[in-house]
């Protein structure tokens, strides 16, 4: 009874929630043209950074890159490689080769957009952030 002694009303049945794990929706990581982001924007510690989606794959997986730079020998790029231990998305450059790499077998960066321990080729974490974006003319 609430305070004026009137007992609640009665509660409306609920649905059947019990569904079959088939009838779930099917929330893995599977690739299709709409699901992969255009561009990406990484924040570092020291900024962030654009990369856009390229026509370039790697194990089925899109290669980004960011804009190049004056120094002629490209910019930066977030790409897969299995030969990370069992898989990773890695961050890098062509000169330089890869800086920092999050294992993980996703086969987007959708998957692990958001603050992320990566881990620094000379070793230790750094976090940083992943962010769907749309490309701009600019990187």
């Amino acid at each position: 009874p609430d305070s004026a002694g009137a007992a609640p009303p009665a509660a409306e049945p609920v649905a059947d929630i019990d569904m079959a794990v088939d009838e779930l929706p099917d929330t893995s990581n599977s690739v299709e043209d709409g699901a992969l982001p255009p561009a990406v924007t990484v924040q570092f510690r020291w900024g962030t950074q654009t990369f856009r989606r390229t026509e370039e794959a790697v194990d089925g997986r899109p290669t980004y890159r960011a804009r190049g730079t004056l120094d002629g020998k490209g910019g930066l790029f977030l790409r897969y490689s299995a030969e990370r231990g069992g898989g990773a998305w890695e961050l890098g450059s062509p000169s330089g080769g890869c800086l920092y790499f999050l294992a993980s077998q996703a086969t987007s960066p959708s998957a692990f957009v958001g603050d992320n321990p990566w881990s620094r080729v000379s070793g230790g974490v750094c976090h940083i952030i992943v962010m769907q974006s749309a490309p701009t003319e600019s990187g």
